[in-house]
C-alpha cells in the first residue's frame, strides 16, 4: 500500500462512488478500480462495499480510511514544514527576565513575536538579575535582559536603554545631604 493508493481510496469514500472520485481525481475509473482492488488483494479483506448507489466503507475500510486520513494529515502537515524551512523562523525560544522589567515588557514582546513571527514559541523565565544571568550560563535561556553593561565571558550584550538613578529628599535635609562621591567613595561603578 502507498501514498498513492491511500489518496485514491480516501477519494472514493468522500465521493461515495468511483465515477466521483475519478472525477475529482483525473484518472480513468478502471484504473481507480485497479488500485483498490490490489489493496484487497494485499490485505486479503474486502475495505468497500459496492452497490448500485455508490459504495460504503466495511469494518475494516473504516479502520483504513481513518488511519488514512491521520497519514495523509500528517504528511501534508510535514511537507508544509518542509516547505517553509529557512523562510519563517520557527521554535522555542526562552528568554529570562527581571521581574521588574518582566512586568513592562513580557506581554508586549509576546504580542510583536506572535504577531511577526507567528511559528516561534517564546517562553519567558522571570527572576532577579543573577538567577537569570545563571540561567543563561547554564543554557536554560537562550537570551536574557539584564542591569549589567558587563557581559558573561563568551556572551555579547547590546544596551537597550540607560536609566538616571536620582535620589529625593525633603527640601529641609538638602544642605546635609552627602553627595554620591562622599557615599561611595571611590567604588567603580
Amino acid at each position: 500500500m502507498d501514498i498513492k493508493q491511500l489518496r485514491y481510496f480516501v477519494a472514493i469514500v468522500e465521493g461515495g462512488s468511483f465515477s466521483a472520485a475519478a472525477k475529482r481525481l483525473r484518472i480513468a475509473q478502471p484504473a481507480l478500480s485497479l488500485q483498490i482492488r490490489k489493496i484487497e488483494e494485499d490485505l486479503g479483506i474486502n475495505l468497500l462495499l459496492r452497490g448500485p448507489q455508490g459504495v460504503t466503507t466495511t469494518e475494516a475500510g473504516e479502520t483504513l480510511l481513518h488511519s488514512a486520513r491521520k497519514i495523509l494529515s500528517d504528511l501534508s502537515q510535514t511537507e508544509d514544514e518542509l516547505r517553509s524551512m529557512g523562510q519563517e523562523p520557527s521554535g522555542i525560544v526562552r528568554i529570562g527576565l527581571p521581574g521588574t522589567i518582566s512586568s513592562i515588557l513580557a506581554v508586549p514582546l509576546i504580542a510583536r513575536i506572535r504577531r511577526k513571527y507567528p511559528r516561534i514559541k517564546l517562553i519567558i523565565a522571570e527572576a532577579m538579575s543573577g538567577f537569570v544571568l545563571e540561567w543563561l550560563e547554564h543554557r536554560r535561556i537562550d537570551l536574557a535582559v539584564l542591569y549589567s553593561d558587563n557581559p558573561a565571558p563568551g556572551y555579547s550584550s547590546k544596551a537597550l536603554l540607560r536609566e538616571e538613578l536620582v535620589m529625593l529628599i525633603p527640601p529641609e535635609a538638602a544642605p546635609d545631604c552627602p553627595t554620591v562621591e562622599d557615599a561611595i567613595g571611590d567604588m567603580p561603578l
